[in-house]
């Protein structure tokens, strides 16, 4: 009830950032396991009618996956000095329009699969789910995306959100804890549950009323981690 409209202030937020020229504001929301973190991030999305990316990062074992593969690229020119950096694939399409082919490459990386099937003309919202639990190489690159929103070769797409999901680092859970150049890249929010809240949504879902009742009465054992638990 609280958080949700501080995160679509910050979506609304950034689409005028970026009008100025500043990068957007990427956030995380932090709670303990089944307290709809991530079903609030879909939730939000709908409602924008958003392009919607899951990033689970605990299940990502190659930084390709998320910063796409590197490949060379040629540099092209036409005579009245229309140049491009092109993929070796498209040399021969290039060749016969009449671009010449230089001497220089570099090195750059693939636009993510990820990223290439969204609607352009949408707002975007990236979930990069279990922030903690990835590995280190995971975390090391998607820093510059987080603060950015690009990575060396490609950005994303205008009006991106991205927000993060995770659970906390009090020893309850096996993630583990930023650095300080990591946590100044977002704003981070402790998302706690209400009965009271998950009730009347329920209620307005049509849920049984029993499930309902039960969770009011057994909030507490259900929801509040006692030390050495």
């Amino acid at each position: 009830a609280e958080v949700k409209p501080i995160i679509k202030h910050i979506i609304d937020n950034n689409k005028k950032l970026e009008e100025k020229g500043i990068h957007p504001i990427a956030c995380e929301l932090v709670g303990t396991a089944g307290i709809a973190k991530t079903a609030l991030v879909e939730e939000i999305a709908k409602e924008y009618d958003a392009n919607y990316v899951k990033l689970s990062l605990s299940q990502i074992s190659e930084v390709g996956e998320i910063s796409g593969y590197p490949i060379r690229e040629h540099y092209v020119c036409k005579p009245d000095g229309d140049c491009r950096w092109i993929t070796p694939e498209l040399i021969d399409i290039y060749s016969k329009s009449g671009y010449e082919i230089t001497d220089q490459t570099r090195m750059s990386y693939s636009v993510p699969k990820w990223i290439q099937e969204l609607d352009p003309y949408k707002p975007t919202i990236v979930n990069m789910d279990d922030a903690g639990r990835c590995s280190n190489y995971i975390s090391q690159a998607i820093m510059e995306i987080i603060y950015k929103q690009e990575f060396i070769s490609w950005k994303l797409p205008k009006n991106t959100t991205i927000i993060l999901t995770n659970n906390p680092d009090d020893g309850s859970f096996n993630t583990s804890s930023y650095d300080e150049a990591f946590k100044s890249r977002m704003v981070s929010f402790n998302v706690k549950f209400s009965g009271k809240v998950w009730s009347q949504w329920a209620d307005s879902q049509n849920l049984d009323p029993r499930a309902i009742n039960f969770l009011l009465l057994y909030e507490s054992e259900l929801f509040t981690r006692k030390q050495g638990h």
